[in-house]
Parts: structure tokens; sequence; C-alpha cells
């Protein structure tokens, strides 16, 4: 009976959360900004520390920081051609969004947005991902 009990836990600790309609409003004037290779407007939406994780390499930065980091990936990747939201989801003060980004160069990536919501709701990035799309 325990190893089913713990089965059964097991499974609805690892079972895909339902997608939610409701976030892709919040990541869409995020998108926006990366659509337009604004990265100033960008990172107004960066929260005070941000954990970058830029091809592998991890860390946090400064506000101030992880926008010369982003800069500075675009600058040698090429610039952005296209950036779509492919899933989001997410809890009440916590989401995430999954979009696909295409570089001038013919590159593509994928670009992983976790965001908290600050006292007024507006969104926070609070960690960064960008992996080669495969």
């Amino acid at each position: 009976m325990k190893k089913l009990t713990n089965l059964i836990l097991c499974l609805l600790l690892f079972a895909p959360l339902p997608a939610q309609t409701d976030c892709k409003p919040l990541f869409e004037p995020i998108a926006e900004t990366l659509r337009k290779t604004d990265f100033a407007a960008f990172s107004d939406y960066f929260a005070k520390a941000i954990e970058c994780n830029i091809l592998g390499e991890e860390q946090t930065y400064s506000k101030e920081q992880a926008l010369q980091v982003i800069r500075n990936f675009f600058n040698v990747n090429g610039e952005v051609r296209s950036y779509t939201i492919k899933h989001c989801s997410g809890k009440e003060y916590l989401k995430y969004a999954i979009g696909n980004l295409t570089t001038t160069n013919g590159s593509t990536y994928r670009i992983t947005l976790f965001v908290s919501l600050d006292e007024g709701n507006k969104p926070k990035i609070q960690q960064l991902r960008i992996t080669h799309n495969s």
C-alpha cells in the first residue's frame, strides 16, 4: 500500500501542469521588446538581480550587467529576426514562458523566462535561459 501511495504522489508531483491561457498577455509586452531589439525596454522587466544561463554559462547579474550581457550575446550571435512564445504556464505569482528566437544569422534559440509579479502585478524577470534550439 505504501508503494502505491508513493507512486501516486510521484505521478502527481511530476505530472505536467495544464497550460494557463491567461499568461500570454503577461509575456506579450516582454516578447515585443525582443522582437523590436529594444534591449533597454527588455531590461525594464529585469529584477534587481537576474540569474542568466546563456548557452550553459550561468551567473547572477545586476540589472545593468544583465543588459550588457544580452547586448553582447546579440552582437555576437546576430540580431533578432523573430521571437514567438510557444508555451507559458505557472502559478499565480510565478510564471514562465518558453519561446523560439531566430537571429539574422539563421541561428535559432530557445528562450525561457521565469517571471514573478511585484506588488503592482508588474512582471519581473528573475531568470533568463538561452539555449540552442534543437
